[in-house]
């Protein structure tokens, strides 16, 4: 019996045609699509098939001749392969004013859409160049050392181009922000990473500060902002992608994320209040809902090679930080 977009054979639904073992398979066929394995499963036998199949054509093909393969790309020509679009300049509108770090400078959102204050951003990047060391939640920091990268050149981008997609953080023309699935190099961690993307930071003139300096003599860094996502309380199983599976009945093809929190130390119940207008909302108390809900956000840097594939995710209705990711299956 075959069925789906690859045409492999559908082993559940052949045991499932059984009716001598029909209380069997019916066990095993649940156990396997809830897991998410079955289809998996299937798209890589029919692969592998096809794989054995050309390398015996290749055996067989007299007119064969042996190619060289190009080296593969190194990381600096992936990252090449990038490009930022889409400048967000009311970011910057005021960046480079004469206002040190501890006025009403730093307490300023990034823009309406982005609602990090000046200073958390200053932190993420200070903490992720390591200024601090190895303490992530380290909350100190030199007035100077701020300042310093205060004076760097800052721009922001909305949206980032590579050759095979196109991630959207922010943009004044559409309402649309990519849910991405973040490379992780910690492969004993028992869920696969997930954010939302806010938007994209390039910073320059690094090597015209010498109090702040890169490795290798390095100028700029560009990072992703991105706000964390994590597994749902609900969700208490993985597939084989560690993805947190949404309980039944819509465990088959769906998995339950939530946004991740922490503690924000610099974001004032005054800071908050003085920004109320930037959350969404046609009225005053539809705004400060969505205010309660972002108020622990967890925002974070990460470099722009390690965002992934886009996730099909849709938030819950009446749940802000409730978000639902429709898994697309191999065959359905």
């Amino acid at each position: 019996m075959r069925a789906g977009h690859h045409g492999a054979y559908c082993t559940a639904a052949v045991e499932m045609g059984h009716i001598a073992f029909n209380a069997k398979a019916a066990t095993l066929t649940r156990h396997e699509l809830s897991a998410n394995r079955s289809e998996g499963n299937m798209l890589q036998w029919n692969l592998q098939q096809q794989l054995y199949s050309a390398v015996q054509q290749l055996r067989c093909d007299e007119k064969y001749v042996d190619t060289v393969m190009p080296p593969p790309a190194n990381d600096a020509d992936e990252e090449s392969q990038f490009t930022l679009s889409v400048p967000l300049t009311s970011c910057t509108n005021g960046w480079d004013s004469r206002d040190d770090i501890r006025s009403s400078w730093s307490n300023k959102f990034l823009c309406k859409t982005v609602r990090l204050t000046r200073l958390e951003l200053l932190y993420l990047f200070a903490n992720k160049l390591r200024i601090t060391g190895v303490q992530r939640r380290l909350r100190h920091f030199d007035d100077d050392v701020l300042l310093s990268l205060k004076k760097l050149s800052w721009k922001f981008f909305g949206v980032m181009l590579s050759p095979s997609q196109k991630r959207v953080g922010t943009s004044p023309h559409m309402s649309r922000r990519d849910f991405v699935l973040i490379e992780d190099d910690l492969k004993t961690r028992p869920t696969c990473l997930g954010a939302q993307l806010q938007m994209f930071v390039q910073v320059k003139g690094f090597k015209n500060h010498d109090d702040i300096c890169l490795p290798n003599g390095e100028d700029s860094r560009t990072y992703a902002l991105i706000r964390w996502l994590c597994a749902h309380p609900n969700a208490l199983v993985r597939d084989d992608m560690k993805r947190p599976i949404c309980p039944s009945p819509m465990d088959i093809n769906h998995a339950l994320w939530k946004f991740a929190e922490e503690d924000r130390h610099l974001l004032t119940p005054d800071i908050l209040r003085s920004h109320c207008i930037c959350y969404p909302g046609s009225t005053v108390s539809d705004q400060v809902r969505h205010m309660d809900s972002e108020k622990r956000a967890w925002f974070g840097l990460v470099e722009l090679k390690t965002v992934k594939e886009i996730l099909n995710c849709t938030n819950v209705d009446n749940d802000l930080n409730t978000i639902l990711q429709t898994i697309t299956l191999p065959f359905q």
